[in-house]
């Protein structure tokens, strides 16, 4: 009975301990979308070139507000090229500078339309915002979120 009740014990300390180690991760993660994921995902779902440059414009300040564009985005691994923020940077400014042009288009060119096709299907789909993410938690303390570094996926599918 008494190892039965130890047990339960146990159990009940290590779903505490997980839901209190969870909490200020989805806490952080929250304000990341607030401060900063937001705005890719506004300008990801925008469907003409100038809203879609806005919001990204958004984004890119606020990457560089938080200071997301140096370092490494994980504890272990730095050397990786997943977990140099510099070349996610350089990624983040092209796709900037690919959508302020596209901007200057006229919607009935074939160009706009490509780049606009483009954007949608390819650089938005296979954009690092994760690694991005995985940062701002690594700066504000969720290390446990951050132990490798993370790759770049489609979101798309």
């Amino acid at each position: 009975m008494i190892f039965e009740q130890g047990v339960a014990v146990f159990f009940i300390a290590l779903i505490a301990i997980i839901i209190i180690a969870t909490i200020p991760g989805w806490l952080v993660s929250l304000k990341y979308n607030e401060e900063i994921g937001g705005f890719f995902k506004f300008a990801d779902q925008a469907s003409d070139a100038q809203t879609k440059s806005d919001y990204f414009n958004q984004y890119v300040e606020a990457i560089d507000k938080n200071k997301l564009t140096e370092g490494c985005n994980s504890i272990w691994f730095c050397e990786q090229p997943n977990a140099r923020m510099e070349d996610k940077y350089k990624v983040l400014k092209s796709l900037q500078v690919r959508l302020n042009e596209l901007k200057t288009l006229k919607e009935t060119e074939t160009a706009y339309q490509l780049g606009m096709t483009q954007m949608t299907e390819n650089e938005f789909c296979w954009f690092p915002n994760n690694a991005f993410h995985q940062q701002y938690l690594l700066k504000h303390g969720i290390w446990w979120e951050a132990l490798s570094p993370t790759g770049t996926y489609n979101d798309c599918e």
